[in-house]
């Protein structure tokens, strides 16, 4: 082979492997390919507030801040037009798992900025008729987003949030509650929350100006009064306010028992003997046994109301007081039966939190079972999972059927997060579903497995919570 050719040769597979390598490499400004989440997050999309639309931040995945971020950079044209959307979304569709987050944010905004024209706007586009067919939804919608427009007023201004939130009990909500007997359930929830968000904020600003205004008032519920107790306690940081709190409580709730009266309301009376008059008793007439046995200030299960809410104002800053709400490591045992509803609210703020707990401390059934009403918001599996502890396979299949029996967790389809950190909840059809097909998590006999399915069918059919297409079980054989 001639020397030409040889060169000839060379050069044309140095030219080959030019072109090779131009092909195959990346352009200098390229990047790497990244495998994209399903759902875009908010900060992600960098969503410009005038081209949003409602479709676009239902898709998107977003936390409490992001959303309350995001709201604050909106032009008052277009808060007010996204607003209007998401309500009429909300009003037209029957899962409100991600609109409810939304609207709170939107709501909280219009707090901040224009409370008044808020309500308006509120008041003129949900049905509150009852010849629209949507009486109670149209109620609850109206009365949680009042209530979100204040805890949003109350970041600047909480005495204002307050004193209105305390008239809108009576005055604002007049109409709504005048035309209409039964409240919604959403309102009910949503009332307390808050409370104890104004109250939170108030904390922040000015823990002992909000105390003093609380300590001196003398006509709220005990609902009320513990959510801002809750409140108050988990902002503030001076160990004297939580002392000097306590105390309070202690002198005008104190835990007092009386003979023959249980401490559970709705339980039977019995065997009661009046020795002689007691302070704040009238003679026994029909017309005063009523102000006898629910006398607030002798209430045991209100006192209790009130140190659950100690304990969980507290314990967001010292977890061990959570300890204070199970029956296995209070020391009140009186205490036990009432003070699960407080360690359920506690873990369904704390999911997290709540799974180490349990795994960490020897708890009762009865624990495990309150455990359980708080997890099944935000993890069903986990839920299943809690009674795993329970060694016994019988015990351990009648503590689920005792939780499926109780179900105070039904209620709960919707949550308005107007406290920061709350999670979305999980609808409960979608819970039930999980429930059935992860049924072998409670690792029991193939006879107790079908004991509890049966369990959960029969508390499917019987429900009437469920309202987007009804639940339904696989049939045999799918």
């Amino acid at each position: 082979m001639s020397s030409s050719t040889r060169t000839l040769i060379l050069a044309s597979l140095l030219v080959l492997g030019a072109i090779t390598l131009a092909l195959t490499r990346e352009p200098k400004d390229s990047k790497p390919e990244r495998e994209e989440s399903p759902i875009p997050t908010l900060a992600r999309t960098k969503l410009p507030p005038r081209q949003a639309t409602v479709a676009q931040l239902l898709s998107s995945r977003s936390d409490g801040q992001d959303r309350n971020s995001w709201a604050k950079s909106l032009s008052n044209k277009d808060l007010r037009r996204l607003t209007l959307e998401m309500i009429d979304v909300y009003q037209n569709e029957d899962d409100h798992s991600k609109t409810t987050p939304w609207l709170t944010a939107l709501a909280m905004e219009w707090g901040r900025r224009d409370i008044d024209e808020f309500f308006e706007i509120a008041d003129a586009s949900i049905f509150t008729d009852p010849l629209h067919g949507q009486t109670s939804s149209g109620i609850g919608l109206l009365q949680s987003l009042r209530s979100a427009a204040l805890v949003g007023l109350s970041e600047d201004d909480p005495n204002t949030a307050w004193n209105r939130l305390n008239e809108g009990n009576s005055s604002e909500l007049a109409r709504t509650n005048a035309d209409f007997i039964l409240p919604a359930i959403t309102a009910a929830e949503t009332l307390p929350l808050a409370t104890e968000a104004i109250f939170r904020s108030w904390a922040k600003l000015d823990a002992a100006s909000a105390w003093k205004e609380l300590s001196s008032s003398d006509d709220l519920s005990t609902t009320n009064l513990a959510s801002a107790i809750r409140g108050l306690l988990a902002e503030t940081n001076s160990a004297e306010l939580r002392n000097e709190i306590e105390d309070w409580v202690k002198t005008n709730h104190p835990v007092v028992t009386i003979p023959g009266i249980p401490l559970t309301p709705g339980a039977d009376v019995i065997n009661i003997i009046t020795d002689s008059p007691r302070k704040g008793d009238s003679a026994i007439t029909r017309n005063s046994i009523n102000a006898i046995l629910n006398n607030p200030n002798r209430r045991h299960y209100d006192a209790l109301a009130m140190q659950g809410a100690i304990a969980l104002g507290i314990a967001e800053q010292d977890p061990s007081q959570i300890g204070r709400l199970t029956e296995s490591l209070t020391a009140d045992s009186q205490a036990s039966v009432p003070m699960h509803t407080y360690l359920t609210e506690w873990v369904d703020r704390h999911p997290n939190e709540a799974i180490n707990f349990q795994s960490e401390n020897l708890l009762s059934d009865r624990d495990r079972i309150s455990i359980a009403s708080g997890l099944i918001n935000h993890d069903p599996r986990a839920t299943l999972d809690t009674f795993t502890g329970i060694k016994d396979p019988q015990i351990r299949l009648n503590a689920f059927n005792a939780w499926v029996g109780s179900t105070p967790w039904l209620g709960r389809s919707e949550a308005w997060p107007l406290i920061d950190g709350m999670k979305t909840y999980v609808p409960v059809s979608s819970a039930l579903q999980t429930l059935e097909q992860n049924i072998s998590r409670l690792n029991l006999p193939p006879q107790s497995e079908q004991k509890a399915i049966e369990s959960l069918k029969k508390l499917a059919t019987s429900s009437n919570v469920f309202t987007s297409g009804g639940f339904e079980f696989p049939s045999e054989g799918e």
